[in-house]
């Protein structure tokens, strides 16, 4: 499992994971259900891109979330790192064809040392966001990233407490989410987040992360 990054206080890598545009114009090439980026279809949701990228697919079924969703990944990775002289951990979390993932940008205001949040407005937007939480589903992988068809983000409400949160690689990065509910939502190549009419939610069972941090760069 390979680790991008998304905000733009680096060079902007936007991944189609998020349902982010990857182009402007429609094209037959991908069923008509999406929109091609160079070789690469971005697809609607529901869709997820074929193995060669040309083509939108049905996406797989993706979990039934009733009641908790107690979240048990099997995979755990986290980054740390600087840019523009400002902290960025990234941590991603992969059960089957869910990935939950934190983001935390010291430049938008995100926690940077041991303490606890209450998510509020700012947390359920990824414009505005400096920890940030995303859950997708129907997540397929195509070379270094996941093409999901389904981008979840918090409902104000929750708690996210950050435990340990090292600055170099090597170091502890653990913490707890408690109270979460997610919402179903799409995300605008500006990062302008909305939430979808009648939308899925899920509501996460409390959740520990413990994991070492690696180098960002």
């Amino acid at each position: 499992m390979t680790i991008s990054i998304y905000k733009s206080i680096i060079p902007l890598l936007i991944s189609c994971t998020l349902g982010v545009g990857c182009g402007d114009s429609k094209d037959s090439i991908c069923g008509g259900h999406g929109e091609m980026q160079d070789t690469q279809c971005e697809c609607d949701p529901g869709f997820v891109p074929s193995a060669d990228g040309s083509s939108c697919e049905s996406a797989p079924d993706s979990e039934n979330f009733g009641g908790d969703f107690f979240f048990e990944p099997s995979e755990v990775e986290a980054v740390t790192g600087t840019s523009n002289n400002s902290q960025i951990w990234i941590l991603d979390a992969m059960e089957n064809d869910v990935q939950l993932r934190i983001e935390i940008y010291e430049a938008y205001g995100g926690i940077s040392s041991p303490g606890t949040i209450t998510i509020d407005d700012v947390e359920t937007d990824y414009a505005n966001c400096g920890t940030c939480l995303l859950l997708k589903t129907g997540c397929v992988e195509h070379g270094d990233h996941f093409d999901c068809s389904r981008t979840f983000m918090p409902t104000v409400g929750g708690e996210i407490r950050i435990e340990q949160i090292g600055t170099n690689a090597g170091d502890e990065f653990s913490g707890r989410l408690l109270g979460v509910v997610f919402q179903e939502v799409t995300i605008s190549q500006d990062y302008q987040t909305v939430p979808v009419a009648n939308g899925e939610t899920i509501e996460l069972a409390p959740w520990a992360f413990e994991t070492l941090l690696d180098d960002l760069n």
